[in-house]
């Protein structure tokens, strides 16, 4: 049983273009902890009836300096940070966002074929209509750079319910290939899938 991440308080965020230089180990931390609340909107510090509520100046800072330095600089802050967190689950939602955009006839093929092969796919993760990969990337693309304005905890588990179709469409297809390889990678997208549903619950409850 492993024990539960430490709780970080996020930090103000005065100066959101130092993030990109931060080196100690701890900071840095603290930083991806402190974006992945800006975002989210979630802080398990503040009062609960500030819950759920973001700065609008600072998410339109923080969508300048994305913009400015770029996704793949900010997205380094979240990928030490534990599976299951906010920074983490941020993380998940970047490396699939980006492999959906690099092998979209990929996603695709697996996607349908995990949906062709299980009846029950609307059960997956409890959702009703689990989402395409083009819808996936772009509700990952919109929460990455500030501009979601939905429920992030239905986000999470509607990619959560994408993935674990797509790691069975997946696994069917590599099912005449005995290459370990591609068992191991079929093991990563079946643990993010457990990892953003996770979250989406934690988020689900604040």
């Amino acid at each position: 049983m492993t024990s539960q991440p430490r709780h970080h308080k996020p930090v103000p965020m005065a100066d959101l273009e130092q993030l990109i230089s931060q080196r100690d180990t701890a900071a840095a931390m603290h930083s991806a902890y402190a974006t992945a609340h800006l975002l989210i909107g979630t802080d398990t510090e503040q009062d609960s009836s500030r819950r759920g509520t973001r700065d609008e100046d600072t998410i339109r800072r923080f969508i300048t300096v994305v913009d400015e330095v770029g996704l793949d600089t900010i997205a380094e802050l979240w990928k030490p940070a534990p599976a299951v967190s906010l920074p983490g689950a941020l993380w998940r939602l970047y490396a699939l966002r980006t492999w959906i955009n690099n092998n979209p006839h990929e996603a695709t093929t697996w996607y349908s074929a995990g949906v062709t092969a299980n009846t029950s796919a609307e059960a997956v993760a409890g959702v009703a209509s689990p989402p395409g990969p083009a819808e996936v990337a772009q509700a990952a693309d919109s929460i990455l750079h500030g501009v979601f304005v939905g429920d992030v905890s239905i986000a999470l588990a509607r990619a959560a319910a994408f993935v674990s179709i797509t790691a069975r469409g997946r696994r069917l297809w590599h099912s005449h290939d005995l290459w370990c390889r591609a068992d191991e990678n079929i093991h990563h997208f079946e643990r993010m899938a457990e990892d953003l549903l996770a979250v989406s619950q934690l988020v689900n409850r604040r």
